[in-house]
């Protein structure tokens, strides 16, 4: 899908769409980035029911984006971990939206033909949710048929 707002494009700016490409930087400087996004274990509070059962801590794994930024002048090299990759990328998105541009292709558009929308309305037409009335054939694309 096209890109859409400055978190799509942080997004993409962290899976690699930059990495390793020389890019002029807001203060006129040469710049190479290296990113990813690795997991950590975090600290979470019980729910009430783990409360219940005497849990006093609960850890859950989340992402964690990682930002090497090499600079290709002084040979200088900084990494950014967590949130301060995107207050460090926020200054950088309009001058690498043109260079994500250039290189992300998206897989799928948001302008589908007549008949992909055809085709894609008759699945599940026979299929009826947990719940319903009726099955999904008696509700057309825009409401009620």
């Amino acid at each position: 899908m096209p890109i859409a707002g400055e978190a799509h494009l942080a997004a993409l700016i962290l899976t690699g769409a930059c990495n390793y490409r020389p890019v002029a930087g807001p203060d006129g400087r040469r710049y190479a980035f290296a990113t990813y996004v690795s997991t950590e274990l975090a600290d979470i509070e019980p729910d009430e029911e783990q409360r219940k059962k005497r849990v006093t801590r609960v850890q859950q794994q989340q992402d964690k984006a990682v930002l090497h930024v090499l600079d290709l002048t002084t040979g200088e090299s900084v990494t950014y971990q967590r949130d301060a990759v995107y207050t460090f990328l926020q200054p950088w998105l309009p001058l690498l939206a043109n260079q994500v541009l250039a290189t992300y292709q998206p897989l799928y558009r948001l302008d589908p033909e007549d008949w992909e929308i055809d085709v894609v309305m008759r699945i599940g037409q026979d299929k009826q949710l947990p719940g319903a009335p009726f099955p999904l054939s008696r509700v057309g694309f825009l409401g009620w048929q």
